[in-house]
């Protein structure tokens, strides 16, 4: 979890999982700790999630949870059968997140502050590893085949999140990712992108505001020392176009707006349409106005380019010189998009709101 980043403690608990070959699992907010291309590294799991990542948790026998939250999203509203087939050894500084897990069977909660860890870790007396010698190698071939498979069954020449996070997956490293704001620009995105080497992922933990990722890299841009890659949708941004005019005017070198334009709120016209079987203000044609953000850009002095297909996007990539005044990239994407097996939210018979999580093991 992020609390091992907030303790400064990665390094250690990094070194210690590649002496004994232990797979390591993240949260959406930690994922960038190691580069998804390490051989540990199993990916995130949880209730937006590829399947592997879900089916090594449920085959460990012992868990080792480090400044973890464990919220509903990465438990996928059911923490009490969250790797319950495993001993689960949950260690974090804040009393009320060990209460949650309550009188749960193979918990034992461990409350401790992570800068300790590496002391901890020094202070081990049996160096040895309990871990079957097939252990890491399955965990291995089980990620590979399941993103395999994904990329068979996604296949696509559409211009998509999936496509577009695939190309940026190449050109990741030492760079700053901030898809910080609510629906596609942050949901999607961190669910196919793969941290590289020396990258940073700064998403939105409570996946609720809307436009808050072009303040939240505004913000980045002062301190990081890392390219600032913001990710936006065109009606998240809306919500506060306003701080276009901040960047233009701190003019930060090397800052992108990548946008994610599909003509409206997709994540709400999907919520509409499963609800309701109708849609209200999600685009133009139900009553929604989004201006040309070409004008709105030379509106704001910003510069401004605009690609509809991936190759173009390919292309354009390493023509963004990290020197360069900050632009906006236009991205026309796909309307409607397939993110994968997910928890969903359903209205019973009764009419109530719940969660339906298909089976562990099933797509």
């Amino acid at each position: 979890g992020n609390g091992v980043r907030v303790a400064m403690a990665e390094d250690a608990a990094l070194a210690f999982a590649r002496r004994h070959n232990i797979p390591c699992a993240f949260s959406w907010l930690s994922e960038d700790v190691m580069p998804a291309g390490d051989p540990l590294f199993t990916g995130c799991p949880g209730g937006l999630a590829e399947i592997s990542a879900n089916q090594v948790l449920f085959r460990a026998d012992t868990i080792l949870i480090l400044g973890g939250r464990l919220d509903l999203g990465t438990t996928a509203f059911q923490r009490h059968v969250f790797g319950d087939q495993a001993h689960r050894i949950v260690v974090d500084i804040d009393q009320p997140e060990l209460d949650k897990f309550g009188d749960l069977p193979r918990v034992d909660k461990v409350r401790a502050d992570l800068h300790a860890l590496p002391e901890a870790i020094a202070a081990l007396r049996n160096p040895t590893s309990a871990a079957s010698p097939d252990w890491l190698p399955w965990c291995q071939e089980v990620r590979r085949e399941y993103l395999a498979e994904e990329e068979t069954r996604m296949a696509s020449d559409k211009m998509n999140v999936y496509n577009i996070t695939r190309i940026f997956n190449g050109w990741a490293d030492h760079k700053a990712w901030i898809p910080a704001s609510s629906g596609y620009a942050e949901e999607t995105f961190s669910r196919f992108f793969q941290p590289g080497v020396g990258s940073r992922f700064f998403n939105g933990a409570s996946l609720g505001s809307m436009g808050l990722g072009l303040a939240h890299s505004i913000g980045a841009s002062f301190s990081s020392p890392h390219r600032i890659c913001c990710l936006e949708a065109d009606g998240g941004i809306m919500l506060n176009i306003q701080e276009l005019a901040t960047l233009v005017h701190y003019g930060p070198r090397g800052f992108v707006i990548f946008l994610l334009n599909n003509n409206g709120y997709e994540s709400i016209r999907a919520s509409q349409t499963r609800f309701f079987g109708g849609v209200a203000g999600v685009d133009l044609a139900s009553g929604l106005y989004i201006p040309s953000f070409e004008k709105l850009c030379a509106a704001f002095g910003l510069r401004y380019l605009s690609v509809d297909t991936s190759a173009a996007l390919a292309a354009l990539l390493p023509t963004l010189g990290a020197d360069d005044p900050p632009v906006l990239v236009d991205m026309h994407i796909d309307q409607f998009e397939y993110r994968g097996p997910a928890v969903k939210t359903i209205r019973s018979e009764e009419r109530r709101v719940g969660k339906e999580c298909r089976s562990r093991w099933s797509p």
